[in-house]
């Protein structure tokens, strides 16, 4: 609070690059606010841990004098946002871009992972399925194979119980 305070004192002489009203009150915006109201807008202030503490601190200000609706005050704490944080605070909002989208690429990655294990079950038990009909068809005719039918269906029988009875 002491921070807000001071802010708002030293606002003297300030560079006016727009206004607008606000609920019956006129507010000023410096022309450096763009980067201030990127940062102090983003989400629950997630950008805050990529900030030094300064930085943060300033982001969190805004944030919590926007809610106040203190607009002198938020106007002050941007215009020295903007003057001591705008290189870091582009690279903070870089590095959780990057980091929001590894957590994406990943979790895309997991999901594919997770249906090619189910494709391959899938298909396995199709594979198992087809066997069990072999199976179940020859011996219904045992008796009518050959040697070499015969020994077919044994191996097909130990390859239905090796890769489907596991």
């Amino acid at each position: 609070m002491l921070l807000l305070v001071a802010l708002s004192a030293t606002a003297q002489a300030q560079v006016r690059c727009g206004s607008m009203v606000v609920q019956g009150r006129l507010v000023e915006r410096n022309c450096d606010s763009a980067v201030a109201t990127r940062a102090a807008g983003d989400a629950a202030g997630e950008v805050n841990r990529y900030l030094s503490p300064t930085c943060a601190t300033l982001n969190d200000g805004i944030r919590t004098a926007s809610r106040q609706g203190n607009y002198n005050t938020v106007y002050e704490l941007r215009k020295e946002f903007a003057r001591k944080c705008s290189d870091e605070v582009n690279d903070a909002l870089s590095r959780s871009y990057r980091e929001r989208e590894q957590a994406r690429e990943q979790r895309e990655s997991q999901r594919r992972q997770a249906e090619q294990a189910q494709a391959r079950t899938r298909d396995q038990a199709q594979q198992c399925e087809g066997m069990r009909d072999v199976i179940q068809s020859r011996r219904r005719r045992e008796a009518a194979l050959n040697p070499t039918e015969v020994a077919a269906l044994r191996q097909i029988e130990a390859s239905y119980n090796e890769r489907c009875l596991r």
